[in-house]
């Protein structure tokens, strides 16, 4: 019995109707690997676009911090591109921006909030 992946090549004889002689022609099966090998490079141009897209949609998200790690290897680009307040934090620091206001800062990503506001809000719900 063959396997599927044993190239089988053969002979036979062919008769034409008014030849005595008969020619010998050989056939020839492809394997696998030959009769697939178009498919290879489909395969590698797939296989990159659904990693370099999986990679894409990581970056993206920010999936398992991976973002963040790579705008704190150079926070300087990462502010200037404002990239902060999607991201938080980028060197330990993040940005607040609102536009219909007209303010825009940068606090300490562990800053909780000011203390002052904080005890004065206290104060009121005291009395």
């Amino acid at each position: 019995m063959l396997s599927k992946f044993h190239i089988f090549t053969g002979f036979f004889m062919t008769k034409s109707s008014g030849d005595h002689k008969g020619s010998v022609q050989e056939v020839r099966t492809w394997s696998p690997a030959e009769q697939f090998a178009p498919l290879a490079t489909t395969f590698g141009r797939r296989l990159l676009l659904c990693v370099g897209s999986a990679s894409l949609v990581a970056i993206g998200a920010n999936f398992g911090g991976i973002t963040s790690f790579l705008l704190g290897v150079s926070p300087k680009n990462g502010r200037d591109l404002k990239l902060d307040v999607l991201y938080d934090p980028i060197g330990g620091y993040s940005r607040c921006i609102d536009t219909n206001e007209g303010f825009e800062f940068i606090y300490l990503a562990k800053w909780f909030g000011d203390q002052t506001l904080l005890y004065r809000a206290m104060d009121k719900n005291r009395i």
